[in-house]
């Protein structure tokens, strides 16, 4: 009886001894959210000072911190971004990515944080010249475009009748324009407000949308959960103030159209 005595004594203290070890093992460390990016688009997405920065990281960081988990920053070739993501290599593409029909045929994207149309810019003297959007589809002039975006696509499908010359860098654009070798650049309203701030009289954006477009985060299509809780903490920025906060931050004169 005795010996059964010591022995369950023994056995209790084993378990609370075990028990007590067990709760001073650390909590698992949160895994990184691996977040795509390619800094080719001020204000939306660059560098600065050799650093990344932008709206989207920004972006980036306020997730993260909504998520609880730390941000690793995967810097990628453009044309690379997709690719990576369904290779699981990435979490999440947030890199001032348009939602197109071609590319949703490949991934998920959340609810848009920004309308963002197509746009032409010219140079400040020929804005005046053109009657309107119809003019400009059937001009027979030098269009630019980025190489590989959304904007390449539709001008190669919308202009049947003009010479298009590709760009590596969106910030050849006013230098080319200026020079004369294209005579138009296609791109998206951010980037070409982006761009004309900077040669505000020599070049001009011509006032009216070309297409309408929408700047989302991209998931794999096995990313449900995630895309939707995504969703949810964008529903709550909107509601708060704080996507609005974030977008006139780097883009002040989204304000100004928004209070006419």
């Amino acid at each position: 009886m005795k010996s059964r005595t010591v022995l369950s004594i023994l056995l209790s203290a084993a378990a609370a001894l075990l028990c007590a070890a067990c709760s001073t093992v650390p909590p698992k460390p949160a895994e990184p959210l691996r977040v795509g990016f390619t800094p080719n688009y001020p204000p939306v997405c660059m560098e600065r000072d050799g650093m990344p920065d932008g709206l989207e990281i920004d972006f980036a960081k306020a997730l993260c911190k909504e998520l609880g988990r730390p941000l690793e920053l995967v810097e990628l070739p453009w044309n690379q971004q997709i690719d990576t993501l369904l290779a699981g290599r990435i979490d999440i593409i947030m890199s001032g990515l348009t939602a197109t029909p071609a590319r949703s045929a490949r991934v998920r994207f959340c609810t848009p944080y920004m309308t963002n149309p197509l746009v032409a810019m010219c140079r400040a003297g020929d804005a005046a010249s053109l009657a309107g959007p119809d003019e400009l589809l059937n001009t027979t002039a030098s269009v630019g475009v980025l190489d590989r975006t959304s904007a390449e696509a539709y001008v190669r499908h919308h202009f049947p009748h003009a010479r298009i010359v590709e760009l590596s860098r969106r910030s050849d654009a006013p230098l080319h324009l200026m020079n004369r070798r294209i005579d138009y650049y296609v791109d998206d309203f951010a980037a070409v407000a982006n761009l004309l701030s900077a040669h505000e009289a020599q070049l001009a954006f011509l006032p009216y949308p070309l297409q309408g477009q929408n700047l989302c985060w991209a998931f794999r299509p096995d990313q449900t959960e995630f895309r939707q809780q995504c969703d949810r903490i964008l529903a709550r920025w909107k509601k708060s103030g704080e996507l609005d906060a974030m977008l006139v931050r780097w883009m002040p004169y989204l304000a100004d159209l928004r209070s006419e």
